[in-house]
């Protein structure tokens, strides 16, 4: 149930994993969707607990997407960034969670140039791909470039014409993606 209702996102998850970890020890697969769900709720001290038994020596980058998430949480985004780091570097770590990771270093790039230009070439570099994260990847570089300051040199109508026909072309395009290539 517990699991179920953490699919769901629903809070009420929470009180499944509590009585759970009362009746058995959790798995480290149990721990990080606890951890999930406190994180969702905004239950800082069960979040903290859960990262504190996840970030350990056997650390994956799911756990330090979650610990990097905690860290936005509790407004401390050098610490953040550090956990950030550490997935991209990190070998495991599948396309999916660097992408999370990418979007997680935009989102706190907000008053650094260079910062956002580092975490959008790293999506960039995701995008090239012909996955559903890679359409992702370039749907969230597009939108960027369509809100970025109006600017008419070639570099930046070349590069918006690249990523109108990389969307255009991408196997797994629909027509929304289609629409935002137009």
């Amino acid at each position: 149930v517990a699991r179920y209702l953490t699919r769901l996102h629903s809070i009420e998850a929470l009180d499944f994993w509590k009585a759970l970890s009362k009746e058995t020890s959790l798995t480290r697969v149990d721990v990080r969707d606890e951890a999930m769900m406190a994180i969702i709720a905004g239950d800082v001290a069960l979040a903290d607990t859960a990262m504190d038994d996840l970030i350990d020596s056997h650390a994956e980058p799911a756990d330090w997407l979650l610990a990097a998430q905690l860290a936005m949480q509790k407004n401390l985004p050098d610490e953040a960034k550090s956990y950030l780091e550490k997935i991209v570097v990190d070998s495991r770590a599948t396309e999916s969670e660097q992408f999370r990771a990418a979007l997680l270093q935009l989102s706190l790039a907000a008053n650094s140039p260079s910062e956002k230009a580092n975490a959008l070439t790293r999506l960039g570099k995701l995008a090239e791909g012909k996955t559903a994260t890679s359409l992702d990847a370039l749907v969230v570089v597009a939108q960027n470039t369509l809100t970025a300051p109006a600017d008419s040199s070639d570099s930046t109508r070349n590069e918006a014409g690249r990523l109108a026909a990389a969307l255009e072309n991408h196997p797994l395009a629909k027509a929304k993606h289609k629409l935002l290539a137009f």
